[in-house]
C-alpha cells in the first residue's frame, strides 16, 4: 500500500510537470529571456530532486517487503535512506522559497528595501538548513515504524521549519497587503462590481495560490511529527514531491483561461466616466510567475487569455489614452 501510494504520488506529479514543460516552451517567446532560463531551472530542479526522494523511497520499501514479506523489524538502509531524503527535502524547500522571493521582487516592481528583510530570513534559513542535514547525519539509526518512540524533527530541523514558515508568512503578507491597497484604490475609481463575492474569492484564490498551501503543508508535518503521530512517518518522504507538486500545479492554473468572458464584469468592465475605454485587469501568465501587470485600451480585446485576476491603482485615465503607471502594484504571485 505504501509503494502503490508513493507510485501514484510521483505519477500524479509527472502527469503535472509535463503539462507544467508544455506551458513554459509554448510561452518561451513571450517570456523575457532571463525569465524563461530561471523558471525552467527551478522548475528542473524541483523534478529531479522530488524524482530522486520517491524513486530512493520505493527501492527502499520494495526491497524490505521482499526480503521480509511477513513484516520487517529492521528497516535495512533506513541510514542512507534517510540521509537522502534530508538533503532532498531541504534543498526542494530552498528552491521553492527562491521562487516565493522572486515572485516578491517582481510584484513590488524591484524595491530591494522590500525584498531585503525577506532575502536576510532566506540566507538564515539556508544556513540553517545545512546545519540540520549534518545533524540529522549524526544521528543513531533507529527502526521509524516499531517501538514506542517514534522518529521526530530534530532542533535545527524545528528550528529551519520554524524560519521557512515564517518567511512563506511574511512574502504571502507582503503579496496581500500590495493586492489589497490596490483593490481599495480601484474602488475610488468608481469600478463596478468590485465588491462582489466573486472578486473577493478571486482575490482569495490569489493569496492561496501564493503561500498558503506551503505554509498549512509544512505546519501539517511540523505539528504531526512533535505528536509522535504516525502520519509524520508518511507525510515526511513525500515533502520533496509535494513541493514541487504545488509549484507545478500553479503554473498549469494560471494558464488556464476562463471559459466564459462576457459574463463576468470582474474579467471585463467599462469605466463610468471613460465610457470609450474599456478598462481590464488581468493576470496574465507572466504576470503570475514573473511579469508585471498589463494594462489596454483596446476595445473589446483581451491580449492575452490566461486567467484575469488582479488590479492596478495609480493611473491617470484620459477619454483617448490611458497614460503610464509608475509602478504596478497587484498581481497573483
Amino acid at each position: 500500500m505504501y509503494v502503490h501510494l508513493l507510485s501514484h504520488l510521483l505519477g500524479v506529479y509527472v502527469a503535472t510537470f509535463i503539462r507544467h514543460v508544455q506551458i513554459l516552451v509554448r510561452r518561451q517567446k513571450k517570456l523575457p529571456p532571463k525569465a524563461f532560463i530561471y523558471l525552467s531551472t527551478a522548475s528542473l530542479l524541483l523534478f529531479v530532486i522530488a524524482t530522486i526522494t520517491m524513486v530512493a523511497d520505493i527501492i527502499f520499501a520494495t526491497q524490505n517487503i521482499l526480503a521480509n514479506p511477513t513484516g520487517p523489524n529492521d528497516f535495512f538502509g533506513y541510514a542512507k535512506r534517510r540521509d537522502i531524503k534530508s538533503v532532498c527535502s531541504t534543498f526542494a524547500i530552498a528552491v521553492s522559497d527562491t521562487v516565493l522571493l522572486y515572485r516578491l521582487y517582481i510584484l513590488y516592481n524591484s524595491r530591494l528595501r522590500i525584498v531585503a528583510l525577506p532575502l536576510l530570513v532566506f540566507m538564515v534559513e539556508c544556513g540553517i538548513g545545512t546545519w540540520s542535514i549534518i545533524s540529522l547525519s549524526q544521528q543513531n539509526n533507529i527502526d521509524p515504524w516499531i517501538g514506542d518512540h517514534l522518529r521526530k524533527l530534530t532542533l535545527s530541523q524545528n528550528i529551519f521549519g520554524f524560519i521557512s514558515t515564517g518567511l512563506n508568512v511574511m512574502c504571502t503578507s507582503l503579496i496581500v497587503a500590495c493586492m489589497w491597497r490596490s483593490h481599495r484604490r480601484l474602488l475610488a475609481t468608481g469600478v463596478p462590481d468590485l465588491q462582489s463575492p466573486s472578486a473577493y474569492l478571486r482575490v482569495g484564490a490569489i493569496i492561496i495560490n501564493s503561500a498558503i498551501i506551503n505554509i498549512v503543508w509544512w505546519l501539517t508535518v511540523f505539528v504531526t511529527s512533535n505528536v509522535s503521530s504516525v502520519v509524520y512517518q508518511v507525510l515526511d518522504p513525500s515533502y520533496a514531491c509535494v513541493t514541487g507538486l504545488i509549484f507545478s500545479a500553479i503554473i498549469v492554473s494560471a494558464s488556464r483561461a476562463p471559459s466564459k468572458w462576457s459574463h463576468s464584469p470582474l474579467f471585463l468592465f467599462h469605466p463610468k466616466p471613460f465610457p470609450k475605454i474599456v478598462l481590464y485587469y488581468q493576470l496574465t501568465f507572466q504576470q503570475t510567475i514573473c511579469w508585471r501587470p498589463v494594462f489596454s485600451q483596446r476595445t473589446h480585446h483581451l491580449p492575452w487569455r490566461d486567467q484575469i485576476m488582479g488590479c492596478h491603482s495609480k493611473r491617470q485615465f484620459t477619454n483617448d489614452r490611458v497614460r503610464d503607471m509608475k509602478s504596478p502594484e497587484a498581481t497573483l504571485v
